[in-house]
């Protein structure tokens, strides 16, 4: 608890670990074991929301995700990559 993560960190979960991740804007991501994720580009600026920037990679893996005020200001600079994923959304 307390680390801090930046823009290009990769994150790696093992075999019996997982993640909980809570971003500057409130963005939840929860990494399940034997996963990877890199921050490819996190951007958040309250007052001016043409700078606001998110772009994940989950490389292998799975997650979960509740997005913050970047999803709710510029939906559009939102991003989520992945090679294969199944999508559920809530709300």
């Amino acid at each position: 608890m307390g680390f801090v993560v930046h823009q290009n960190d990769i994150i790696k979960t093992y075999k019996k670990s997982k993640l909980k991740i809570r971003f500057l804007d409130d963005t939840i991501i929860y990494i399940g074991p034997k996963t990877t994720l890199e921050i490819a580009k996190y951007y958040y600026d309250k007052e001016n929301k043409e700078n606001n920037a998110t772009n994940l990679k989950i490389l292998n893996g799975s997650f979960r995700l509740k997005t913050g005020k970047i999803g709710e200001l510029a939906p559009e600079q939102f991003k989520i990559d992945t090679k294969f994923s199944v999508i559920g959304i809530r709300g």
